[in-house]
């Protein structure tokens, strides 16, 4: 029996906090601040992504002034700074495509799309909690074939040790 293959669609946030292009970088700073998040997708009126918006993104701001608060650009609009989205996929793809995006192009988010419209956002952390709640399957399975079969699994305890299967 096989390990159900998680997508995108049941790994993604669905309530995404979201910033218009329009949003100064201010409030941008204060919203990342404020839900304790390192980015955010940056989306039009009509929820299509736009771009995204990192805590990198909102530090090369001190780069270009003389670190004095009157010389930043905080009053510009995000639209400005953002990166534009250079990966993205859909609700379909799967985990092992997802984790792929992520290690070979060291992103921290991606976001989930149906056509242009951002409709949840992936983090490394959730491709994490994937991968555990698969290999939880494994281990509910190999469980339940070890007690049909009157098996019973026990580990010793230190991880280069053998585990050991009794027989009834």
């Amino acid at each position: 029996m096989s390990v159900e293959m998680p997508t995108a669609d049941d790994l993604m946030t669905r309530t995404v906090v979201a910033i218009r292009p329009e949003t100064t970088v201010a409030a941008a700073i204060r919203i990342l601040v404020r839900h304790e998040i390192s980015g955010a997708p940056v989306v039009d009126s009509e929820g299509r992504l736009v771009g995204l918006l990192s805590e990198h993104d909102c530090l090369r701001v001190t780069a270009t002034g003389d670190y004095t608060q009157e010389d930043l650009p905080l009053g510009e609009p995000v639209s400005t700074l953002m990166s534009r989205p250079a990966h993205v996929v859909g609700p379909e793809a799967g985990i092992y495509s997802i984790a792929h995006v992520f290690l070979a192009h060291r992103i921290r988010r991606l976001p989930v799309v149906v056509g242009e419209r951002l409709v949840g956002l992936i983090a490394r952390r959730d491709v994490l909690r994937g991968l555990n709640g698969m290999s939880g399957q494994r281990g509910r399975r190999a469980r339940r074939r070890a007690r049909g079969a009157g098996l019973y699994l026990s580990a010793t305890g230190r991880a280069s040790e053998v585990i050991e299967i009794r027989l009834e």
